[in-house]
């Protein structure tokens, strides 16, 4: 199946999922990073809590490496006997009977995890009787499969070859790249997903030359003295008080801040210190902090006078959709959620910024994430959009606080996922009790959406409303309507119904089908069942 080909969650399926390194595997080998030197490492893009809070993959749904293939067999006794026959097996060193078993076993509806292990390992050498050490995977597969009528099989194996066996293999599927991909960490997201499972087993990868750090013009904007050291000083103070190193005109250079010429610190250790604060970055000694004023701005958010621009044109150090996560760093701040304010629902506005975060999220490259991985691709992202511009043209007009439209538009989302999911072939094989446990806490857990794909949703929706309120612009001139400054996407509400928006044919025939009857917002009921209703932003990762 090639990556760009998407099958819904809500079609017959079966979902591969890999975690790697295996926890429950006592030996592990990790491999360099494939092509780090001509890598950034993949860390965030503003360099801020409180940003990166809301904006970090940093997690374990967002970080995970799965596949979903069509189911075309409905499960039987006989799909069981034939993955698990003696002449499938797998020979010594080889992968042919995992090729087949898996090939049975992803062909019924259900779900499969492989663990993966790799590791030193020991096989003779051919027509010497000697042996040698040689590079081994260990894939511990786990099945969890459904019948037609709702019976719940498990199947388990385990399988192990050599690496180079497993490399070698004739094999097409995306659950092959993707073990591949993690095993050598070829993208930003293969890194992410290694970073998390290790950061669980209090392990760290292997050490890793990466490109030079993309580094901002800390010293350009620090709160610097030109105070001329004192005669005085002892010979000690031509010493970095923090790494011992003797000062020069270099990676070593004297930083010299503000507040006290005797409080001086190296080079190195300052851009250290700020890469790890960001422009929360303070004096060792005393704590008055390096930067204020139009300084935080910029190191914050990448904006001066609220607008971003590349701080270095002749280096294009950021991408297209690194630039675009960037741009976002305002808006990440603070989430929808806890935003009080008033918004007069404007379904041409909500939904054009929408488009706008989403079109952003597109130009994420393969070599960041795969494109099966990306959730702004899959079929389940279209079915929301449309959901949202149903909600939004019910909703024209009115006027409710932010927090409230954005519990709105995600409860309405999650009411068609599940009504999805209950009209699927898996949903009907539900009885009465299993279809109400369904909306229990967490809400969404049992529908076997993509890992990460709400969390994805929730980031989303709130960048929109956030958008509505911060990228409000006033200007005059030739600006119009939409409209950018610098690197950043505007509008001008005055300007807005020079776009097609619910007065368009599209939006009238929306009205037309739906009505003009508005609903009033609904409450956190929709959590019904529940023994301790919660909002739903709670333990967002708890619900994937």
């Amino acid at each position: 199946m090639s990556a760009h080909v998407q099958i819904s969650v809500f079609e017959p399926h079966h979902m591969i999922e890999v975690i790697y390194p295996y926890a429950k595997e006592y030996r592990n080998k990790l491999f360099p990073i494939h092509d780090s030197e001509n890598r950034y490492a993949p860390r965030p893009l503003i360099a801020d809590k409180e940003v990166t809070y809301y904006a970090s993959r940093e997690n374990e749904a967002e970080s995970s490496i799965f596949t979903v293939t069509k189911a075309t067999k409905e499960l039987s006794a006989q799909h069981l006997e034939e993955a698990s026959r003696d002449d499938a097996l797998q020979t010594p060193f080889g992968g042919q009977g995992f090729l087949h078993e898996l090939g049975v076993i992803s062909s019924c509806r259900g779900r499969t995890t492989l663990g993966v292990c790799t590791h030193l390992g020991q096989a003779s050498v051919a027509g010497t009787g000697n042996v040698m050490d040689v590079d081994m995977i260990t894939i511990h597969l786990h099945s969890d499969l459904r019948s037609p009528d709702g019976e719940a099989y498990e199947h388990a194996s385990k399988h192990m070859m050599t690496l180079q066996a497993f490399e070698d293999l004739k094999c097409a599927e995306l659950w092959h790249q993707n073990i591949l991909d993690v095993i050598y960490r070829k993208t930003n997201h293969a890194v992410r997903h290694v970073n998390i499972q290790l950061g669980a087993l209090d392990l760290t990868d292997v050490p890793t030359i990466w490109k030079a750090r993309r580094c901002l013009p800390y010293e350009q904007f620090a709160r610097t003295s030109k105070a001329k050291v004192p005669n005085s000083w002892d010979e000690q103070d031509e010493d970095c008080p923090i790494c011992g190193n003797e000062y020069d005109g270099h990676e070593h250079a004297r930083f010299t801040p503000k507040c006290d010429p005797k409080h001086a610190i190296c080079r190195a250790d300052f851009l250290r210190w700020c890469q790890q604060k960001g422009s929360a970055a303070d004096c060792p000694h005393c704590r008055d902090h390096y930067f204020d004023g139009p300084s935080i701005e910029f190191l914050k958010y990448g904006t001066t006078d609220g607008i971003y621009r590349s701080y270095d044109p002749s280096n294009a150090s950021f991408n297209s959709f690194e630039t675009f996560e960037r741009t976002c760093a305002r808006l990440d701040e603070n989430h929808a959620a806890d935003n009080l304010q008033p918004l007069t629902i404007d379904s041409r506005l909500i939904g054009q910024a929408w488009k706008v975060m989403t079109d952003g999220a597109l130009r994420e490259e393969a070599s960041s994430t795969p494109l099966h991985l990306q959730p702004a691709r899959s079929p389940e992202y279209t079915q929301v959009t449309k959901t949202l511009a149903k909600v939004l043209a019910e909703l024209d007009k009115a006027t409710m606080s932010t927090d409230e439209l954005n519990e709105e538009l995600y409860v309405s989302m999650v009411e068609m996922l599940v009504e999805e999911f209950f009209a699927s072939d898996a949903g009907k094989c539900l009885n009465s009790e299993q279809k109400g446990a369904v909306w229990d806490y967490p809400i969404c857990a049992n529908l076997g959406l993509r890992p990460g794909f709400l969390v994805f949703v929730m980031r989303n929706l709130s960048r929109t409303l956030q958008f509505c309120h911060l990228r409000r612009c006033q200007c005059e001139g030739h600006f119009r309507g939409w409209h950018s400054h610098g690197e950043m996407m505007f509008y001008h509400p005055d300007h807005l119904e020079t776009f097609e928006g619910r007065d368009g044919p599209d939006g009238q025939r929306m009205k037309k089908a739906i009505g003009e009857k508005r609903r009033k917002p609904k409450t956190s009921s929709v959590w019904r069942g529940s023994k301790h209703p919660r909002s739903f932003l709670d333990d967002m990762e708890e619900m994937e």
